[in-house]
C-alpha cells in the first residue's frame, strides 16, 4: 500500500468517525433539551397548582 492511499484511508476514517459522532452528539443535544423543556413544563404546571 502506498502512503497516499493509506493517508487517504485514514482522512476518510477519521471522517467517517468524527461525523457519526456529530450525529450522536446532536441526537443527546436533542433529547437533552427535550428533557429540558419537559422539565420546565412540570415545574410552570406545580406552581400554576399551587
Amino acid at each position: 500500500m502506498t502512503n497516499a492511499a493509506f493517508w487517504l484511508v485514514a482522512v476518510s476514517v477519521r471522517w467517517a468517525n468524527l461525523s457519526s459522532s456529530i450525529s450522536v452528539g446532536t441526537v443527546c443535544s436533542k433529547v437533552a433539551f427535550s428533557e429540558y423543556a419537559l422539565r420546565q413544563d412540570t415545574v410552570r404546571m406545580a406552581e400554576s397548582n399551587k
